[in-house]
């Protein structure tokens, strides 16, 4: 090959290469914040081809389905010194990524946040009553108060909560 037509595909590759930062695709499943120097400029909650400047800005994903939280078994001492094991799921959605993104970040940094508030109202709700009372009919009023605690911290964090089972 000459060395005119070298020249022409390096360029052309770097061209490329350099034209591909001012762009980045959003999925349909994702929330997408545009960050200029770690401060947000944008939001996308609509899928398809954007716009960034490059080196400026950069991108952070947040999915838009209902995420899980399941974390592990854990045991509780109840009222009446009777031991029970408890196994919770927490579904929820983020609903604003531009106010969800100063307090935890990540996904993950969410998931470990809503981990212990969860474990603490149920630990707190669930120690003040004996085995029979929780196998009873009461069972339903016991899980919706908790369902209720765990709900106030939900605007502090911009997510909503769809489902909490224990």
């Amino acid at each position: 090959m000459k060395t005119r037509n070298i020249i022409i595909l390096g360029a052309s590759l770097f061209f490329i290469m350099f034209a591909s930062g001012f762009f980045f695709v959003v999925d349909q499943t994702k929330q997408v914040i545009v960050l200029q120097f770690g401060e947000p400029r944008a939001v996308h909650q609509t899928p398809g081809l954007k716009f960034k400047l490059p080196f400026i800005q950069n991108v952070v994903y947040y999915d838009s389905r209902v995420l899980n939280l399941d974390p592990a078994q854990e045991e509780v001492i109840l009222r009446d010194q009777k031991r029970i094991v408890f196994d919770s799921i927490l579904r929820y959605l983020i609903k604003a990524p531009l106010t969800f993104f100063p307090t935890p970040r990540t996904e993950l940094a969410l998931n470990d946040l809503f981990l212990s508030i969860v474990n603490s109202s149920f630990r707190g709700f669930i120690a003040q009553y004996q085995l029979n009372y929780l196998l009873s009919d009461e069972r339903n009023k016991i899980m919706s108060e908790i369902f209720e605690n765990v709900i106030e911290d939900q605007d502090n964090f911009c997510i909503e909560i769809v489902d909490l089972r224990f």
